[in-house]
């Protein structure tokens, strides 16, 4: 359990969790709930955005930057899936 608590506690692993359920919802509330699916290029705007993290956190020079904080992600893939549902959904 001590060893669940700490993988949990690494960043990369926070925005790879929060990725897939985004995915998760998105293929659901595409299929289950919208009256038309979602097209692909939008439900690939979660993934560009972990890219960017991947891009940042592996850099040296941006290592130590403040906007490489994890909970940032988080925050801009919750936001895009938020935003993609809102559009479909008018």
């Amino acid at each position: 359990m001590k060893k669940l608590k700490e993988l949990l506690k690494k960043g990369h692993l926070q925005v790879e969790l929060t990725l897939g359920i985004s995915i998760l919802v998105l293929a659901y509330v595409s299929y289950y709930v919208l009256a038309e699916p979602i097209g692909y290029l939008e439900l690939s705007i979660a993934g560009v955005i972990m890219l960017g993290y991947e891009t940042v956190a592996r850099s040296k020079k941006t290592a130590r930057a403040w906007f490489v904080k994890p909970v940032y992600w988080v925050i801009a893939i919750v936001v895009a899936t938020a935003l993609i549902i809102m559009r479909h959904m008018v």
